[in-house]
């Protein structure tokens, strides 16, 4: 398709070691209707000088277009230094029964840190997330002015059903508005 936009990705059972790698899987603007299922990774980032630098084991981005109605799920996450998943400016995202467990960088300088990362993310729906022994669980950074090309003055939600979270060493779940929000 010539119109920019990549269109029902599917990436299903990825087993992956992430210790050197940045970013497992990854969907970066203008993807529509990704699915990502069933992945087992492992170790994301842990192999790097640690910092404010990133490491996620998936990440949904709109770094020059928006992501929309990806699906991630059963992903079974261990040991993520950064964020288990990280999604900045996705609009309709769906996380079902993640693992995630060992999520562990404090540091939230520039990006928000955690097992499960919404940065300026709308409409997200977390199904019977499973977390355990994470710096910090569930962290919501929205609403935002702009994401990608799209306006959300006030159609920001984020809705979490089921599942359990344990051992949590910080915070289990945050949710707070961005500090570059202002009303349109």
């Amino acid at each position: 398709d010539t119109d920019g936009f990549v269109y029902d990705p599917f990436v299903e059972e990825l087993w992956a070691d992430l210790r050197y790698v940045k970013a497992g899987v990854i969907c970066y603007s203008n993807v529509v209707r990704p699915k990502i299922v069933k992945p087992t990774l492992l170790d994301a980032f842990q192999g790097y000088a640690k910092g404010d630098k990133g490491g996620y084991a998936v990440q949904l981005y709109d770094a020059t277009g928006i992501v929309t109605d990806a699906v991630v799920d059963t992903p079974t996450i261990v040991n993520p230094f950064c964020c288990g998943i990280y999604a900045a400016g996705t609009n309709g995202l769906r996380i079902i029964d993640p693992k995630i467990s060992g999520q562990s960088d404090r540091s939230g300088a520039t990006i928000p840190k955690a097992a499960l990362a919404l940065n300026g993310a709308v409409n997200c729906t977390v199904e019977n997330p499973q977390l355990s022994d994470n710096f910090c669980d569930i962290r919501f950074v929205g609403p935002v002015e702009t994401v990608g090309a799209f306006r959300y003055p006030s159609d920001v939600n984020l809705r979490v059903t089921g599942g359990y979270a344990k051992n949590c060493t910080e915070d289990s779940v945050i949710i707070n508005a961005s500090p570059f929000y202002r009303d349109i």
